[in-house]
């Protein structure tokens, strides 16, 4: 759930970093970040297992063009959110990722 949330923040945020990336409400990046979870915990971990081979020979790549297609995906869920282009989704996935690494780690930490 802590996650959810910091995805909405870090969406927030983002919208004002990124160009191509718009929000017009705290409610739309909620239900953005919601509906990226539930893609990421459904279609994201079949795709991923599936594509174990592509990823191993792609370096990872692969992962960051299933996480792309799982932010296009939520994009396409929620009225306003608004992504121009599948390169604005791989920057904001990159960017998401990161913030979600170092929170997690800080979280590691504090445990």
């Amino acid at each position: 759930m802590l996650n959810i949330f910091i995805t909405t923040a870090s969406m927030m945020l983002l919208s004002y970093i990124i160009p191509g990336v718009s929000v017009s409400t705290a409610w739309a990046a909620l239900g953005f970040s919601i509906w990226l979870a539930i893609f990421n915990a459904t279609i994201g971990r079949l795709l991923k297992f599936i594509g174990c081979a592509i990823n191993f020979l792609s370096l990872g790549l692969f992962n960051l063009i299933i996480n792309t297609w799982m932010i296009t995906l939520a994009d396409r869920m929620i009225e306003g959110i608004e992504i121009k282009s599948f390169f604005t989704a791989i920057l904001l996935g990159i960017a998401l990722s990161l913030i979600a690494t170092y929170f997690s780690n800080k979280e590691a930490r504090e445990n």
